[in-house]
């Protein structure tokens, strides 16, 4: 997973490239600073995603594990309910696999030699969790999927936060391209009055 997400950054730079080239061919020189300033955001904003990527998969492997020991299938448990809400909603079942469970303590003191109902495929009516049965059960694991959703969600936020820095840039660059434009104006017009005093100057 972790050479797929480098891979895939890796070949956004020459897109950045292009970005920044066409930018300061529009702008001249008044965008190398903020061509610059943007680079070091594009940069930064990769580097952050492959660092928080990796935090949260770690986060997630710490942590699921307990919360799925702590499961006892009531109703009123939030740690249950939210297992069996994430098995629903994403069509998962355990950390890996449906196996998982057998280490669990609900499943050791259960004795039935089955898992939640919530594992049961969405399309079964009958099913009853039953290990005897793993075609009714999902077969994908909850973890991989927790961290794929929780990565999405990081990027939406990381791209709306880039975004905002880029369009600061720009209108400061803005900003300081009208500037220089109306002091040159101004220099040009003083420079031609004092050299056409009165109304001699055609």
């Amino acid at each position: 997973m972790k050479v797929t997400l480098i891979e895939k950054y890796n070949c956004l730079k020459e897109p950045y490239r292009h970005t920044h080239r066409a930018f300061l061919q529009n702008t001249g020189p008044f965008g190398w600073p903020a061509g610059w300033v943007i680079r070091l955001l594009l940069s930064t904003e990769r580097n952050v995603k492959l660092c928080l990527f990796y935090q949260v998969e770690a986060e997630v492997d710490h942590s699921i594990k307990k919360v799925y020991d702590a499961y006892n299938g009531t109703n009123p448990d939030a740690a249950s309910r939210a297992i069996d809400y994430v098995q629903r909603q994403l069509h998962c079942c355990g950390i890996h696999n449906y196996t998982d469970w057998e280490s669990t303590a609900w499943f050791k003191e259960a004795k039935n030699h089955s898992v939640p109902l919530s594992c049961c495929k969405a399309t079964l009516s009958n099913c009853t969790g039953s290990l005897a049965h793993p075609a009714d059960l999902y077969s994908e694991g909850c973890k991989v999927l927790v961290v794929k959703k929780l990565q999405e969600i990081m990027m939406y936020v990381i791209w709306a936060a880039l975004a905002f820095a880029v369009i600061q840039v720009g209108f400061k660059t803005l900003c300081f391209v009208l500037l220089r434009i109306k002091n040159k104006t101004l220099f040009v017009f003083s420079a031609r009055t004092h050299r056409c005093p009165l109304k001699r100057c055609k």
